[in-house]
C-alpha cells in the first residue's frame, strides 16, 4: 500500500515537472493582491460599524430613496441625509412640508421628540446607540462610552436635499435644502 502511494506521489511530481518544462499551463495558486490585502488588514472602527448599523436602520424604516448616513470629516458631523432628484417638468410641491414630515419621522425613529429631546427613559438617541458596544462598555482615552455617545448625539445632522434637472438633463442643481441637528427642534431651509 505504501509502495503504491509512493509511486503515485512520484508520478504526480514527474507530471508537474513535464508540464512545467513543456509550457503547459497549470492552475495558479490565487491569493489576495495588494489592494485586497490592504482591505483584509484594516479593521472596521466603531464609527464604521455605527454608520453601517445606522444606515441599515434608515433603509429598513422606509424613509424614501437615497437615504444614507456618512461621516463628514470636514464638518466633524455624522450626516443622515436624503437626496431627492426631480426631472422636468419640475412639480409644484410644498417641499418644506415634505422636509418637516421627513425630519419628524427620522427623529421619531431615533427616539427623539420634535422638541429635540431624547425620549424619557433613554440616555442617548437610538442612532447614537448604534455606535456603542453591545453588552459591555469601554473607556478609551479616559472617556467612558456613555459620555462618548452623549457627545456623539450632538454631532448628528439631518439633511434633506431636493435636486432638479434642467430641460437638457445634463446637470442637476439643488432646489432646496433642509438641515438641522438631530437634537434640535425644527430645521433651517435654504432655497437655491
Amino acid at each position: 500500500m505504501w509502495d503504491m502511494m509512493r509511486r503515485a506521489s512520484v508520478a504526480t511530481m514527474v507530471a508537474f515537472v513535464i508540464a512545467g518544462v513543456s509550457g503547459v499551463a497549470l492552475p495558479a495558486l490565487a491569493g489576495p493582491d495588494v489592494t485586497a490585502n490592504r482591505l483584509l488588514n484594516d479593521s472596521p472602527s466603531m464609527m464604521d460599524w455605527g454608520l453601517d448599523r445606522l444606515e441599515r436602520n434608515l433603509l429598513g424604516a422606509g424613509y424614501g430613496d437615497n437615504v444614507a448616513a456618512t461621516y463628514d470629516w470636514e464638518r466633524n458631523l455624522i450626516v443622515v441625509y436624503r437626496n431627492q432628484i426631480l426631472y422636468p417638468p419640475l412639480p409644484d410641491r410644498d417641499f418644506e412640508a415634505e422636509c418637516r414630515e421627513w425630519f419628524s419621522k427620522v427623529r421619531s425613529n431615533g427616539f427623539v421628540l420634535d422638541t429635540g429631546e431624547v425620549i424619557s427613559g433613554f440616555d442617548v438617541s437610538r442612532y447614537a446607540s448604534f455606535f456603542g458596544h453591545i453588552g459591555y462598555e469601554r473607556e478609551i482615552q479616559a472617556v467612558g462610552e456613555d459620555d462618548a455617545l452623549k457627545a456623539l448625539d450632538a454631532l448628528i445632522q439631518l439633511e434633506f436635499k431636493v435636486w432638479g434637472f434642467g430641460e437638457d438633463y445634463k446637470e442637476a442643481k439643488p432646489l432646496i435644502e433642509c438641515s438641522g441637528k438631530l437634537l434640535a427642534a425644527g430645521f433651517s431651509v435654504s432655497r437655491q
